[in-house]
């Protein structure tokens, strides 16, 4: 005769202790265990690798373009980043630091205007931005100001029929923009790699005073260029203040005489630049 084994049934098994932890209780006991900076260590160094090797093949140079002998960045291709004239540092665009923010999983998580001054004559802004992480917790915060004394405003001053009051849009754009791309920097600590501060001609003309309505030396000469002779340079649009800069320095026959009015035509050409390229400024 055939032993027949039964089955145990459910209730006969044993049934594991139940236990409940306070989640207080195990996050002090986690921070009490001694940092392991062997481990820390080695994450460091695959999580470093990791980003240069993002920054590598995932960002993309802006293309340049030779201008009055410095090389600048093209207006409407500066991509991700470029690098600062006349430094040996890149400068991280709008667009970069949103591919970086993507990376490490942040987000723009809140927005405050923490001063604001707007009058014809002037009008000036703070901006701070929060970013959150994937949990929506902090993940660091960058205070940046814009002004309508800068260059690019002031070379815009037709813009805003010179009362910039109705620039304060621009501005508190361009200084939340700033501080987003600021903030990108500072919380996933590559600073030594890029920076978001304003280019080395915007940084000079913020010492300078704002160039008058009609400066000297911006009139062309009359009897040449056409309908333009005599005119004030600024009143001259772009694609014809090209061919009057490339008459100036190629086609005369004497091109030191006319280098003062070439000179004030670049000048001219870099400031619309600087304006037309707004979306594209890092900062």
């Amino acid at each position: 005769m055939t032993a027949v084994t039964r089955r145990p049934e459910v209730h006969d098994l044993p049934v594991p202790e139940q236990t409940y932890r306070d989640p207080r209780e195990v996050l002090a006991e986690k921070l009490a265990q001694p940092a392991d900076l062997e481990r820390a260590l080695e994450t460091y160094d695959r999580n470093r690798k990791a980003l240069m090797r993002f920054i590598g093949t995932h960002l993309i140079e802006a293309i340049y373009e030779d201008k009055n002998g410095k090389k600048l960045p093209k207006a409407g291709e500066m991509n991700d980043y470029y690098m600062v004239p006349g430094a040996t540092v890149k400068a991280l665009t709008k667009l970069g630091a949103e591919k970086l923010g993507q990376l490490f999983r942040f987000a723009r998580g809140d927005t405050q205007v923490t001063h604001q001054v707007c009058t014809k004559e002037l009008c000036e802004v703070r901006v701070r931005v929060t970013l959150v992480d994937q949990y929506h917790r902090p993940a660091g915060s960058f205070e940046s100001a814009c002004s309508s004394q800068e260059r690019s405003f002031q070379f815009a001053k037709k813009k805003y029929d010179g009362d910039f009051r109705a620039a304060l849009n621009d501005i508190v754009a361009r200084a939340s923009k700033r501080a987003f791309v600021q903030a990108v920097i500072y919380s996933t600590a590559t600073d030594e790699i890029f920076q978001a501060g304003a280019e080395p001609e915007e940084q000079r003309a913020d010492a300078e005073p704002p160039p008058p309505a009609e400066p000297t030396g911006l009139t062309l000469p009359k009897g040449k260029f056409g309908k333009w002779g005599g005119q004030p340079i600024s009143a001259v649009p772009t694609a014809d203040l090209e061919k009057i800069y490339k008459f100036c320095i190629k086609e005369v026959k004497n091109p030191k005489t006319w280098a003062p009015i070439a000179d004030a035509v670049g000048e001219e050409m870099d400031a619309r630049r600087l304006t037309e390229s707004d979306d594209d400024l890092p900062f």
